[in-house]
């Protein structure tokens, strides 16, 4: 199963790079999963300022890995564990029951 939490969405689609819109690409991305095994590994998500953030699957985390351009080159780096405090804040009601 994969994860992505895009930040401050709410219920709307995500504004993605590329050239469909957000929710097409996010269809696309499972039916390629589905029809083909080919699992998304991340997005890049559009910010509300214009920068472009890497959303990558859960556990893993977005990371500056160096600079080209004066952009910063942002890749998904693995974790084996989430920290115990960002574990707790996720629990729903029917967790903590």
């Amino acid at each position: 199963m994969q994860t992505f939490f895009f930040p401050g969405l709410g219920h709307a689609p995500p504004t993605l790079t590329g050239t469909e819109d957000g929710l097409n690409q996010l269809v696309n991305a499972l039916q390629n999963w589905v029809q083909h095994g080919h699992e998304p590994q991340s997005f890049t998500e559009v910010t509300a300022s214009g920068e472009n953030l890497r959303v990558c699957a859960y556990p893993d985390k977005s990371v500056v890995t160096g600079y080209s351009g004066g952009n910063p080159v942002i890749t998904c780096a693995h974790r084996d564990s989430v920290p115990a405090e960002q574990a707790a804040a996720s629990l729903t009601v029917w967790d903590r029951s």
